[in-house]
């Protein structure tokens, strides 16, 4: 009985400890998207959305290509 309890808290731990590198994982990779995306002239929609916007007005002005 008492290795049953043991395993059961042994996979227990197992799966918090993936669960929280996963959580850090998708942070850290959040982190490097805004920061690239940043990096190319670009910044966030309103509102918050995940998602980068360059648009040609800051290529233009980095590049002078039309």
């Amino acid at each position: 009985m008492k290795t049953k309890t043991a395993t059961l808290l042994k996979i227990t731990a197992a799966l918090i400890v993936l669960f929280a590198v996963f959580r850090a994982g998708m942070a850290f990779q959040g982190y490097l998207y805004e920061d690239t995306c940043l990096d190319l002239g670009g910044g966030r929609n309103p509102g918050n959305f995940p998602i980068c916007v360059i648009d040609d007005q800051t290529r233009q002005e980095r590049y002078g290509q039309p």
